[in-house]
């Protein structure tokens, strides 16, 4: 029997179908404050000798008021809201945080970590790294943080966190997340 037109339309019709719901189905999106572009970048941070800022943001993406670059003390698990002021210090290879009242007096962190490992990548400080990959029942997935450190001209600090996330549902469709958000610390005189 010789095939017919309307006979190979069938599977022809139905790979199509499938490679357009794939197609449709897979992709990727992209979360990222616009106001990043204006920051004019610095030299690196220079915390060997101690540099303090505001413990609040001059400016943070909006929706991330209770986020951990809500106020920098939270990078180094502090979350005491009579924190004004923070003080980083680069030691050996690791930045310790000091933080301190209105009136200058030290306030102490008990039982929180109030020291970070960081690696120096370019002009950044990347402290809080951590990636995931694991398979589900819907398919396999990865996600991944990591928080960067950086001055401005100003000599102000950019806390930038960058989450991301990449999954196969079904081992077929593909989709992807990323998401940026910042919060720009003032460098102040250390309260006396």
């Amino acid at each position: 029997m010789k095939p017919t037109a309307s006979s190979l339309a069938g599977p022809g019709l139905a790979c199509l179908t499938l490679l357009t719901v794939l197609a449709l189905g897979s992709g990727c999106s992209s979360v990222r404050d616009a106001r990043l572009a204006e920051i004019r970048p610095g030299p690196r941070c220079d915390f060997t000798e101690g540099a303090t800022f505001d413990n609040r943001p001059s400016y943070l993406s909006a929706g991330q008021e209770n986020a951990p670059i809500g106020a920098l003390s939270r990078l180094f698990g502090v979350y005491n809201k009579d924190i004004h002021q923070v003080t980083i210090r680069q030691e050996a290879s690791r930045l310790v945080a000091r933080f301190h009242a209105a009136d200058g007096t030290g306030i102490e962190a008990a039982g929180s970590a109030s020291s970070k490992s960081y690696s120096a990548e370019g002009e950044q400080l990347v402290i809080n790294r951590w990636s995931s990959c694991k398979p589900g029942e819907a398919g396999a997935g990865c996600v991944w943080s990591r928080v960067e450190l950086s001055c401005t001209v100003e000599n102000d600090l950019v806390v930038k966190q960058v989450d991301g996330g990449a999954v196969l549902l079904a081992l077929i469709i593909p989709m992807g997340q990323s998401r940026t958000q910042f919060g720009v610390y003032r460098r102040v005189d250390p309260a006396e």
